[in-house]
């Protein structure tokens, strides 16, 4: 059995993206602890810092919460330690993004991107898990806590069912049980999930002004494309 960690990211209301991290028993370990130890080296030169601190990719990035007083350098550091982590760890990341203002011109009445854009997640990791692994390979995903749990729940439940119109090409039969919701800042996998999330949105639809900006986001962008799988941005014309 795999487990599945999704968080989303958007860009204002141009895009919107998720991404999902896939892992076996093994990748959580390494996950759970290298995250940890980058939390203990971060506390061991920071004053204050927590080392079970949420690994955050917008407040690591823009120094905010409770990376407020870390100094930029640790801040960029630790960024890179996570995204190495990930490419490390044997756990394997899918992308999916939706081009919200693509599709709003295509369609008079478009889907919400949330939903759309978590079920051609689910499509996907459905495929990772038939390419990559025998195909009875199952996962059980998670996803941070979201107003729209209800939801998600109930397309799911579609969606394993048999193909959807708008939404899923196939049944997503490798998706077991229904879909977990939990808090983001006690689960390192769902952490490393966003921190990837975060930057390959940010890889994506921003230009950077800041050279050593643009440095560090494409490193840390190459580091999670080592460990993807699957990546799509969805833009209808």
């Amino acid at each position: 059995m795999y487990v599945a960690f999704l968080d989303e990211s958007a860009r204002n209301d141009d895009f919107y993206f998720m991404g999902t991290v896939v892992v076996d028993d093994d990748s959580i370990v390494k996950i759970e602890t290298s995250l940890d130890h980058i939390g203990r080296m971060i506390a061991a030169d920071v004053p204050g810092f927590d080392p079970v601190t949420e690994f955050h990719g917008y407040d690591m990035f823009h120094g905010e919460g409770a990376w407020q007083k870390v100094p930029i350098g640790w801040r960029i550091k630790a960024s890179k330690l996570v995204a190495k982590t990930l490419a490390n760890s044997g756990a394997k990341y899918v992308l999916r993004g939706i081009d919200i203002k693509a599709q709003q011109a295509k369609y008079r009445r478009p889907f919400a991107p949330h939903s759309l854009c978590t079920a051609h997640s689910f499509e996907s990791v459905d495929e990772v898990l038939v390419r990559d692994h025998e195909s009875r390979a199952m996962a059980l995903v998670v996803a941070d806590e979201h107003h729209s749990a209800p939801d998600s729940r109930r397309n799911l439940r579609s969606f394993k069912a048999s193909s959807v119109y708008g939404y899923t090409s196939k049944p997503c039969r490798r998706i077991a049980d229904t879909i977990y919701f939990g808090p983001s800042h006690s689960s390192r996998l769902l952490q490393i999930s966003d921190v990837a999330t975060f930057f390959v949105n940010r890889h994506e639809t921003v230009v950077e002004t800041d050279p050593r900006a643009e440095a560090a986001v494409e490193q840390i962008f190459i580091s999670v494309m080592k460990a993807c799988r699957f990546f799509y941005i969805w833009a209808p014309s």
